[in-house]
């Protein structure tokens, strides 16, 4: 799903000499097409904004659709929760 650190150095080793401009189109580290937002004044780091979906997690909603238990009190479900445009910090 995500880069192993060797492939992302290989990868990014291969960029070496070429001049990063902010609404470049870059990859995120699982691989999809994201844009750059920043560049460090040195040009060693950039920032990248993927507008996919990004570190799912598992939480607990209120379920209105099933009956309630009693008054005021709902029955829960699991909901998985996406962050999209994620922006993630890349060292070149």
């Amino acid at each position: 799903m995500g880069y192993s650190s060797h492939k992302l150095s290989a990868e990014l080793k291969s960029f070496e000499g070429v001049e990063f401009q902010v609404g470049d189109s870059y990859k995120c580290p699982e691989d999809h097409v994201a844009k750059i937002v920043w560049v460090s004044e040195d040009k060693e780091t950039i920032a990248v904004r993927c507008p996919y979906e990004h570190f799912s997690k598992v939480v607990k909603v209120t379920d209105y659709d099933a009956p309630p238990i009693s008054f005021m009190r709902y029955r829960t479900k699991e909901k998985e929760i996406f962050a999209k445009n994620m922006v993630f910090m890349m060292k070149i």
